[in-house]
């Protein structure tokens, strides 16, 4: 008798850990297909290959196996919040003339910071590339992209890299990625 009573009040335990750890694993794949898809959206947003070490998740019966993902950080269009819609958009035909006869970089970084007083204004992903192109050195390049990207008003994974070939060196490209995965 107890020992069959034993036996059955563990089978009935087990029986319940079965169903919570299928369920449990259930909800698991469905965050890893989540994180998954997160993962291939921003690949595609930032025009990046997957590299053949990742791995999709595979099921077997008795367990499921996932390959690492190497950690990113994610890097977004800016937010709906982040963009200021109540300014129209600028006409930076004169903004480009002014960076660009400066004779000082103190003159041009006053002129990029004058472009947020009260607010940063709608540019279009050609305006900020001309803005970018009308800047000399690095620094204010980076700068610019700082002060300026969230007023990106049309800003598009297919615009991302086009937007990229505005920094001429591959550390400057690090650098505003690095920059924009804070944002």
């Amino acid at each position: 008798g107890w020992r069959l009573d034993m036996n059955m009040d563990r089978l009935q335990n087990l029986e319940k850990k079965v169903v919570q750890l299928e369920r449990e694993d259930a909800e698991e794949r469905n965050l890893i297909a989540k994180l998954q898809a997160e993962v291939s959206q921003l690949r595609a947003f930032l025009g990046v290959q997957s590299p053949s070490s990742v791995s999709t998740v595979q099921s077997s019966p008795a367990s499921t196996m996932v390959s690492s993902v190497p950690p990113t950080s994610p890097v977004s269009a800016p937010s709906a919040a982040a963009k200021t819609t109540h300014f129209p958009p600028i006409d930076t035909t004169e903004i480009v003339r002014r960076l660009s006869s400066a004779a000082f970089a103190t003159e041009r970084t006053e002129i990029l910071k004058e472009l947020t007083v009260g607010g940063v204004k709608p540019l279009t992903c050609d305006q900020f590339g001309d803005i970018v192109d009308a800047l000399r050195f690095d620094d204010e390049r980076i700068l610019a992209a700082e002060l300026l990207w969230s007023s990106l008003s049309d800003l598009e994974p297919a615009k991302f890299q086009s937007l990229l070939s505005h920094f001429p060196f591959d550390e400057e490209k690090d650098r505003v990625m690095s920059l924009l995965r804070g944002v």
